[in-house]
């Protein structure tokens, strides 16, 4: 603890969930959330499986995040409401998920030399094509369009004129397109986007142009003169490039940020308030195998890092006795009380803050969140 008296006692970094004495407004109630419908729950399973449309969904904590919720509780000694601490996984997106298809004949690809996932072989072939630079093109022939057309279609995002689509060599060039722009859409989807033009100059344009029809090359040198033979290409022997899996395990975080994984997104969003509920008990199931005091107050639970301890086995200071009279006599006394009657405890606020954090954490005095400090047994 550093000697400025005046410093908090500890603040969270990663997670939130303050000591409200902190604040400048005082309350010296403890903290209760809002009543929470209770529901029937299974008590023999750490997670329930929330079954959803396509998916099923296993929320998890990971133990990194449990590792330091942990020391965090067992460094400032505070005791929380175990809501605030799940409520703070669950806000800031903490938590990871198991995911399973509902349909259990489909599995889950991945690369090989990479964490990214796909839910299916159409998307895990479109990113190895246009994400991965997979292909080359080889420039097989140079032709001269010579049609008078009446009407062309132009690309308003990339400015290109293309021949109808009655053309023969619309296919080949629109591929090339796609490829080359790394615009990963279908062929039908990007057709559709195009505007038809009878524009006398984009006519003129594409008339007399030469166009390169160009090959798809994998690289085991199989070539291919459209997309499509690629895509199923890839398709039929998806494990020369990924691996499949039944079930994957992904933090929230990344499915939001991964614009791969919008399949799940809504779903897992939908399902925030059970997930919530079971993260809290999951929570709840950890600390108390970790020997933390889980206890209930005012209808709200709380946890601590410290057992209570009543039988005085350590050798008080006198400070620490004056502490203990203090809190025995004044019921709702707060930290910010005590540390502003120091002169008459005849203690600096400092040795006041060290005594009562030792104090907390041989299980003797109990701080809430709100700053009230009581006896652990009275």
């Amino acid at each position: 603890m550093n000697d400025n008296s005046d410093k908090k006692l500890h603040s969270l970094s990663k997670f939130d969930f303050l000591p409200e004495w902190e604040n400048k407004k005082i309350q010296i109630q403890d903290t209760k959330p809002k009543a929470i419908k209770k529901e029937k729950r299974h008590s023999s399973e750490h997670v329930i499986k929330q079954r959803t449309n396509l998916f099923k969904i296993d929320p998890f904590i990971p133990q990194k995040i449990v590792d330091e919720i942990k020391s965090k509780l067992r460094k400032d000694g505070i005791t929380r409401p175990i809501y605030t601490i799940y409520k703070e996984i669950v806000d800031k997106n903490l938590f990871h998920v198991a995911i399973e298809w509902a349909n259990n004949q489909k599995r889950f690809l991945k690369y090989k030399n990479d964490n990214k996932y796909f839910f299916s072989k159409i998307d895990a072939a479109n990113d190895l094509i246009f994400h991965k630079n997979l292909l080359k093109l080889k420039v097989t022939d140079t032709i001269t369009i010579t049609t008078d057309f009446k009407n062309v279609l132009f690309c308003n995002k990339t400015s290109t004129i293309f021949p109808p689509t009655s053309h023969n060599l619309f296919n080949n060039i629109i591929d090339s397109h796609l490829l080359e722009q790394k615009i990963c859409s279908s062929r039908e989807k990007y057709i559709n986007t195009l505007s038809q033009s009878s524009d006398s100059h984009h006519i003129e344009t594409i008339k007399n142009n030469k166009v390169e029809i160009k090959e798809f090359i994998l690289p085991n040198n199989r070539s291919f003169h459209s997309l499509k033979g690629v895509l199923d290409e890839i398709t039929e022997n998806t494990d020369q490039y990924f691996t499949e899996f039944e079930k994957i395990k992904i933090g929230m975080k990344q499915v939001l940020e991964t614009r791969e994984y919008d399949l799940i997104k809504s779903e897992i969003k939908s399902n925030l308030q059970n997930i919530g509920r079971d993260i809290e008990r999951v929570l709840n199931q950890i600390l108390k195998r970790s020997k933390f005091h889980v206890f209930n107050t005012k209808k709200c639970k709380y946890v601590s890092a410290y057992q209570p301890n009543d039988v005085l086995t350590y050798k008080l200071s006198l400070r620490s006795e004056k502490i203990l009279g203090e809190i025995n006599k004044s019921d709702g006394l707060t930290i910010s009380v005590m540390l502003n009657n120091h002169q008459q405890l005849n203690m600096s606020k400092l040795d006041i803050l060290k005594e009562i954090k030792w104090l907390i954490q041989i299980g003797m005095v109990r701080m809430f969140d709100s700053g009230k400090i009581c006896l652990t047994k009275s």
